[in-house]
Order: C-alpha cells, then structure tokens, then sequence
C-alpha cells in the first residue's frame, strides 16, 4: 500500500473532481501549491481512517471466529442423535426457522418413555447404519412412549 501521493496523482483527482489549472509566476499552468499539501493531508486522514476500520473489523473477524470455534466445541459434543434437532421448537421447525430433521427432544415433549422397548428401533434410539438418525417414534429413548 503507498504511503503518500505523488503531486501527479493529487493533480489528476483535483482536475477529476473540477478544480482548474491556474497561471503560475513562472508561466506555466499548474494547481496552486496548497492544493497538493491539502491532498496529502486528506489522503493521510483517509488513510487513519481505513486502518482503524481494519483494525475494527480484524477484532469482529476475532469476536466471530471465537464463538464459532465455542459452537463447534459444543456441537462435537454432542451425538449424531443430539445433533440431529438442535434448537427444535416443538413445532416442526427449529430456532431459526428451518424445517426441523425430527422430533422435538423427549424433554420438550409430554410423552414420556415407558420401560417397553421401541418396536422401530428395537432399543436402539437410532435407526439405519450407514447414516444413523435418531428413531422418530420413540424420539431417539429407545423405549416406547406414553
């Protein structure tokens, strides 16, 4: 990144933005000389001004990398049955309003299980094998509900 702008540069957005050319005392035309210390110095305060928006966003890029890495720690924790409705509300939906991927958790629901053994799962909680989901019937308990 370039530190300072040359006289060329501050010259051509001056004339871009419809400052003009004046006769200077040795005959030629050129911008007054304040104008070229007026660019540097708003170039310069643009300049603070990005680093502390890169500074602010590095610090969010941070704040947001940290939590993700807090989720995802908690997200392994936890079973494929577990994973499989975080946040389900009861409704079919989770907290975000997707389409949940099954039933509400047994501590949401009013069914609670019995000492019987699933008939679907037979036991298990989870049903398939080569991408286990938890049961649907018994809510992944493995024991028939009331």
């Amino acid at each position: 990144m370039q530190n300072q702008m040359t006289n060329d540069q501050i010259q051509a957005a001056a004339l871009a933005a419809g400052f003009t050319l004046k006769p200077q005392p040795d005959g030629g035309m050129a911008l007054h000389p304040h104008m070229f210390e007026f660019g540097r110095a708003m170039f310069a305060a643009g300049q603070r001004a990005a680093d502390e928006e890169i500074a602010r966003l590095r610090n969010a890029l941070a704040d947001a990398k940290s939590v993700a890495n807090q989720a995802m720690a908690e997200l392994s924790s936890l079973t494929i049955a577990q994973q499989a409705c975080i946040g389900c509300t009861g409704d079919g939906y989770d907290s975000f309003g997707m389409r949940c991927s099954g039933p509400p958790p047994i501590e949401a629901s009013k069914n609670q299980p019995t000492g019987r053994e699933c008939h679907v799962c037979k036991g298990a909680g989870s049903i398939g094998v080569r991408r286990p989901a938890r049961c649907r019937h018994c809510g992944g308990t493995g024991k028939e509900l009331v």
